[in-house]
């Protein structure tokens, strides 16, 4: 009995088709999107969140401070704020309606404000719309839970 070999070559003509056929942040889905963002506000990478977020993002802090997306990414790149980690605790609903997306839920984030250290546990909802085969965040409000 001969045992059964594939051609190297045949795995990376697979890869690449699968590397042709993925975005180019790997996210295909709005749970990705989100996870991906996250990550990338704790890395302070604003080249990769700015990717992320829609040109017209509508951004809320649980202190009630709204930005946009130039502001945004000044406060996340810039230091202002800190996150050190953003963990979803609880998910209440990521749905996606062809080219919009909606997720709910509760973050734990730990990070540093102005100079302050906070820890606090939020309430989201996040609005996504779908761009070029790119999830992109368009609105994001949260409220602290006490």
């Amino acid at each position: 009995m001969g045992k059964n070999k594939t051609h190297p070559g045949l795995w990376a003509l697979l890869l690449l088709f699968i590397g042709l056929h993925t975005p180019a942040t790997g996210q295909r889905t709005v749970a990705e999107s989100e996870h991906m963002r996250f990550r990338a506000q704790i890395s302070r990478d604003t080249a990769l969140l700015s990717g992320l977020v829609a040109d017209d993002l509508m951004y809320i802090h649980s202190n009630a401070l709204v930005e946009n997306k130039a502001g945004f990414l000044h406060t996340v790149g810039g230091g202002a704020i800190q996150y050190l980690s953003m963990e979803k605790t609880e998910s209440d609903a990521v749905r996606e309606w062809g080219k919009t997306g909606l997720s709910r839920g509760v973050v734990k984030v730990r990070g540093i404000f102005q100079g302050n250290a906070f820890d606090m546990t939020l309430r989201f909802t996040s609005v996504y719309r779908k761009k070029k085969g790119r999830w992109k965040l368009y609105s994001w409000q949260s409220t602290r839970l006490m």
